[in-house]
């Protein structure tokens, strides 16, 4: 392969990669990104131009985390620990905002076996952790009420296994756990025949 046609197969995987619906960034040994797709770019609110060289640490990541994952990094790059597919962390955009970013990262070596870069593919979930925190929240909110309540309350699957007992019914019956409903409530080993549900 000519150096044009190599050039031209670089334009075509650079535009596959801007083309992809998540953020893909290489980090050099140096701490510095050697690369970053569109995505990347529109995520974090910079050009390219912006990105490029700079030190990914120093500059996109939240600085009460940033020396706990450099350490981490430099870990991957002497081959001390090995790459975790999966994880979560934040990062900083253009504006100051933080943005959840879920990435799977791969280590990148030369010819020698030496690694000398990460490769990572993430993507922005910051707003489904918003939802799932708010979810959460009023799970809780929820509990605390059936908690509070001076009657029993509990709910049950098609299948009477139990899910949930607020704490007046506990104290009355004990520890549901692993119990179906007719077993918790009637001590009986099959459906109650006079159950409407």
């Amino acid at each position: 392969m000519n150096n044009r046609e190599k050039k031209l197969e670089e334009n075509k995987f650079q535009k596959f990669l801007d083309f992809a619906g998540t953020i893909i960034v290489v980090v050099e040994a140096d701490q510095r990104i050697s690369y970053i797709n569109k995505m990347g770019c529109e995520t974090l609110g910079y050009n390219k131009k912006d990105v490029i060289g700079k030190n990914w640490f120093d500059n996109f990541i939240p600085e009460r985390i940033r020396n706990k994952v450099k350490s981490v990094f430099d870990e991957l790059m002497t081959g001390t620990i090995e790459p975790v597919e999966y994880f979560e962390n934040p990062i900083i955009t253009k504006k100051g905002q933080e943005r959840i970013i879920e990435w799977h990262n791969t280590v990148l070596k030369n010819d020698q076996g030496k690694i000398y870069a990460t490769l990572s593919s993430g993507r922005d979930v910051t707003e489904r952790k918003k939802a799932e925190d708010a979810l959460y929240r009023e799970h809780n909110n929820l509990i605390n009420i059936f908690n509070s309540m001076e009657d029993g309350v509990y709910i049950v699957n098609q299948q009477y296994d139990i899910e949930y007992i607020n704490q007046l019914l506990i104290k009355e019956f004990g520890s549901f756990a692993g119990r179906k409903f007719y077993e918790y409530f009637h001590d009986r080993i099959d459906v109650c025949p006079w159950c409407k549900n």
